[in-house]
C-alpha cells in the first residue's frame, strides 16, 4: 500500500491493540453481568474490517471469513444444547476471524481452552466466594455508571445459602478475552503482527 512496511506495522500494531482492549472490556463485561455486548462485538468486526480494507488484499477475507462461519456455526449447535452463551460464540468467532488472519487460530484456540478450563476450576472451588467478589463489584461498577442502565444485569442482596445453591456458570467470554489479550501480547512481543 503506500506506508512502509515499518509504519504498516505499526498501524497494524494499533489495530490489535485496539482489538485487544475491546477483549479486556468484553472480558470484564462477562465477569461482571454475565453478558456480552453486541455493540462491542460489531466494533470489533468494524475494527478487522477496516485493517483488512486499509493493509491487506480483498482474498485476505477468505479464510478469515470461513474460521467466523465455521466457529459461528459450532457455537450455535453448542449454544442449542445450553453449553454456551450466544455472546461467548460471538466473541470467539470474531476473535477467530482475527487469529486467523495471523495464522495462529490454533494457538488461539488451545489457550481459550486453557483458560476457560482453569477458570471453570476456579468456579468449582471457589464459585461462592467468586459470585461474592462478582455481586459486589457489580454493584459498585452500577453506581458509578448509573448512565449505563446495568441495574438489571445485578442482583443487589446475595444471600450465601442462596449462592451455595445457585448454578455455577462460568463466564467463558472472560476467557476469550484473556486468551485474545495474551495472543496479543505473544505477537507484539515476536514482532509478529
Amino acid at each position: 500500500m503506500f506506508l512502509n512496511n515499518k509504519k504498516q506495522g505499526w498501524y497494524l500494531t494499533f489495530f490489535y491493540i485496539l482489538f485487544a482492549l475491546s477483549a479486556f472490556v468484553l472480558a470484564i463485561e462477562d465477569f461482571l453481568f454475565f453478558r456480552i455486548s453486541n455493540l462491542i462485538i460489531a466494533l470489533q468486526l468494524a475494527l478487522f474490517v477496516a485493517m483488512v480494507l486499509i493493509f491487506k488484499e480483498p482474498i485476505d477475507f477468505l479464510f478469515p471469513g470461513i474460521a467466523f462461519i465455521v466457529v459461528m456455526g459450532v457455537g450455535f449447535i453448542l449454544f442449542n444444547y445450553q453449553m454456551i452463551g450466544a455472546g461467548d460464540v460471538k466473541f470467539i468467532a470474531t476473535a477467530s476471524a482475527w487469529f486467523m488472519l495471523l495464522g495462529d487460530i490454533a494457538g488461539f484456540l488451545l489457550l481459550t481452552s486453557l483458560v476457560g478450563g482453569l477458570l471453570a476450576l476456579f468456579y468449582l472451588f471457589l464459585g461462592t466466594h467468586i459470585e461474592i467478589l462478582r455481586l459486589a463489584l457489580a454493584n459498585r461498577v452500577v453506581k458509578i455508571m448509573p448512565w449505563a442502565h446495568l441495574e438489571a444485569w445485578v442482583n443487589y442482596e446475595p444471600e450465601i445459602a442462596t449462592l451455595k445453591k445457585h448454578k455455577k456458570i462460568v463466564p467463558y467470554g472472560t476467557a476469550v478475552g484473556m486468551a485474545c489479550i495474551v495472543m496479543v501480547i505473544i505477537r507484539m512481543m515476536a514482532n509478529s503482527l
